[in-house]
């Protein structure tokens, strides 16, 4: 991204990288863009990791996208290397998102706003929970990091804020999730029977699962209400 906007990346024999490969193992030094940004940048993000480290963008994300855990130490090294490079403390909030994209972004002076925040207000998600009865959220995996940061957890907190039963459906949940129940009436995963992968992502599939699973929430929601 910053080779994108102007910077230049070399390498230990001080050779320019060029932009079509990913800079970040080999990057030995790097020369700001002699231009300005102009702009007023903010980093909008649901996770709060940090550049490095335990809870770094390699560690944690990495493997998510294919990096094998041997492969784990090398990564979080360079990205230890290019945190002092661009004068960025590992440990700052947020700088880990999206493979290290809000380190970038951190350098050019952005500021970090919580993603579930700025989407909740935008979207005037809190003045439509004060006229609902029922609420539903998601996400595609719902885990303990659901909890931190993520939509269906804001979305749960306003929610309870008017009183208003949050359901929240997943293509899969993996436990422990008890930290959500203090904001969600139940987490629920749209799943019907043991298929691949490939199946489960078609998307009559899931529009048929979502709307299945939300009708037999609302059967038991409204067989409470005397309905």
């Amino acid at each position: 991204m910053l080779q994108a906007l102007g910077y230049t990346c070399f390498d230990h024999s001080c050779e320019e990288l060029p932009l079509q490969q990913n800079p970040l193992l080999d990057t030995a030094s790097i020369r700001e863009s002699s231009s300005q940004l102009n702009a007023n940048l903010y980093i909008v993000t649901d996770v709060d990791n940090p550049y490095a480290g335990q809870r770094g963008a390699a560690a944690v994300f990495g493997p998510q996208k294919g990096m094998k855990k041997e492969e784990i130490p090398t990564y979080d090294a360079a990205l230890h290397r290019v945190a002092d490079l661009l004068s960025l403390p590992p440990s700052q909030k947020g700088a880990g998102a999206a493979g290290g994209i809000g380190g970038s972004l951190y350098s050019l002076g952005a500021t970090f706003v919580p993603g579930i925040e700025w989407m909740l207000e935008l979207l005037k998600v809190e003045e439509k929970l004060a006229v609902a009865d029922i609420a539903f959220t998601g996400e595609g995996q719902m885990d303990d990091q659901t909890a931190y940061g993520k939509v269906p957890s804001g979305v749960g907190k306003l929610a309870k804020k008017h009183n208003v039963p949050c359901f929240a459906l997943a293509g899969q949940v993996v436990e422990p999730v008890d930290n959500l129940y203090e904001t969600l009436s139940g987490v629920l995963s749209i799943q019907q029977g043991c298929h691949s992968l490939e199946h489960a992502l078609n998307p009559d599939v899931t529009k048929s699962q979502l709307a299945f699973s939300a009708e037999q929430v609302m059967r038991i929601w409204s067989s409470g209400r005397g309905n």
